[in-house]
């Protein structure tokens, strides 16, 4: 039978995955301009994607180690990339800038 922590670690590999895709296809910021340059929510869009792929990444190593302790450092690191991007998330909604 599959371990618990295994079928969870598929899954947020797979909800990383969908991010990744989804933020190109079904829900993409936004199109070039008239004049074909892009737009930062371009830039945003691709941000958006790489997090996805570094998730899935992680995760898909955590579910498929045997060693415990590689497993529970990429769970880990995981969790903390998730948690410095949702910080970076609210600091730019809030206009914080380090140089003020």
């Amino acid at each position: 039978m599959i371990e618990k922590s295994r079928v969870i670690s598929l899954i947020s590999s797979a909800a990383g995955l969908l991010l990744a895709v989804g933020s190109m296809t079904v829900f993409s910021a936004c199109g070039p301009k008239e004049d074909g340059t892009l737009m930062n929510c371009h830039n945003a869009q691709i941000r958006v994607a790489l997090c996805g792929i570094g998730l899935s990444v992680l995760f898909a190593i955590a579910a498929f180690v045997k060693n415990k302790a590689i497993e529970l450092i990429c769970d880990t690191a995981a969790t903390v990339y998730q948690r410095i991007r949702a910080l970076y998330r609210i600091t730019c909604r809030v206009g914080y800038s380090p140089d003020h």
